[in-house]
């Protein structure tokens, strides 16, 4: 297992460096700096500058079509835990980490509800229904003050156009100025048009998600994935040049990476005998890890039972014991961490991913996948440009 390096090599770890840098108060905390870009550093820049390409895992980048990012590369971190967008994005745009800000997946259970939802889109599981028309707001969902609240800088943030108008994306974008554009060459070209004409010291938060959404459909190690890493890298050479000489420091990381899954690898919850029975809801989490909610009753024999049907392909893990080792971050956790997670969590092995069916829901399809521990999914880049 390749475990989040909270202490001074994750994802929250250079979030804590950017909050000291800006002068918000109460940065470092519990989790610290990051090692490879320290606070001063980043106090002596006059603007900053974060894009986070979705997906954009150190493997991809370490074999990938990409010479450009691969020459101002400064080092490498790890994610969060688990090693997805829900939670790692949500570390971006707050500066927490999973144990304090509650994201723990792509499906996640709400209580108020009693259901499973999807929080990035804000609906329901089961028919896609919007949680506002069900009384449920942002803030009950979304926890935490936001990076741009926090930070003594002008701030912008620049992401596709489609989702800047979200729930999630107006939830965490409070006191950031958005911007909506269509297409790559558009995003780096409103980052700059910031940084020239902005009047005093700012902060611009990006993201991108195409990488994420071609390696999902085709693989991480795809011709589309990589076709699509080596016009990132040509863009990201314009965005390097564009910004010289403008006292920017520069830095593009990522949320997770990737691994690709075989035929044979992708699993179904309905093919290990008598598992849905034991479960007391859907699976929650993500297809490499799985939160279950056991039925009472079940829990006496769950993990012999799954570990046998399984046949070696995951891990199954208390969620209780993963809070307190630190999984999802060090610190007090918030109160609504522990009903998020379930009672156990099937951490897979290798490339073996586990997905349940529930109405209305196509067959699981996806070739890449992320959220587990491998070191593929968890490592990172630091690449940085410094100001100038």
């Amino acid at each position: 297992m390749h475990l989040p390096n909270y202490r001074d090599g994750s994802i929250v770890n250079l979030m804590q460096s950017i909050l000291a840098g800006l002068d918000a108060p109460g940065a470092g905390g519990v989790h610290g700096y990051l090692a490879d870009l320290r606070p001063e550093e980043i106090a002596d820049a006059r603007h900053v500058v974060l894009l986070v390409v979705d997906g954009l895992g150190q493997a991809q980048l370490d074999s990938g079509p990409a010479p450009a990012l691969r020459g101002s590369l400064r080092g490498t971190m790890t994610s969060v835990f688990p090693s997805t967008t829900a939670s790692a994005v949500t570390t971006f745009l707050t500066g927490l980490a999973p144990v304090e800000h509650a994201m723990t997946g792509w499906f996640m259970w709400l209580r108020e509800l009693d259901a499973v939802v999807t929080p990035l889109l804000f609906t329901t599981r089961v028919g896609d229904t919007d949680l506002a028309s069900l009384g449920v707001s942002p803030a009950d969902v979304f926890v935490g003050p936001t990076v741009f609240e926090r930070v003594r800088a002008e701030c912008h943030a620049v992401l596709p156009a489609e989702i800047v108008d979200s729930r999630y994306s107006r939830a965490h974008m409070r006191s950031a100025a958005p911007r909506g554009v269509e297409g790559l060459g558009a995003l780096v070209d409103s980052i700059v048009d910031i940084v020239r004409h902005a009047e005093r010291r700012t902060y611009v938060s990006g993201y991108w998600p195409a990488l994420d959404a071609l390696s999902h459909e085709f693989g991480a190690s795809s011709v589309e994935a990589r076709r699509h890493l080596a016009e990132i890298d040509l863009h990201f050479a314009r965005l390097r040049a564009g910004l010289a000489d403008s006292g920017t420091l520069l830095v593009v990381t990522a949320d997770h990476g990737f691994v690709d899954l075989r035929p044979e690898s992708r699993l179904e919850a309905d093919s290990v005998p008598g598992f849905e029975d034991m479960l007391a809801r859907p699976l929650c989490g993500e297809p490499r890890v799985a939160y279950c909610y056991v039925r009472d009753g079940c829990r006496a024999d769950f993990v012999e039972r799954v570990v046998e049907g399984l046949d070696g392909a995951a891990r199954v893990v208390e969620s209780g014991s993963m809070v307190e080792d630190g999984w999802f971050g060090l610190g007090e956790p918030h109160p609504r961490l522990r009903e998020r997670i379930g009672d156990f969590a099937l951490v897979m092995r290798g490339d073996y991913a586990i997905r349940d069916r529930v109405a209305g829901e196509e067959p699981f399809r996806l070739i890449g996948v992320h959220g587990g521990v491998s070191r593929e999914e968890m490592r990172v880049p630091l690449v940085v440009v410094p100001a100038s």
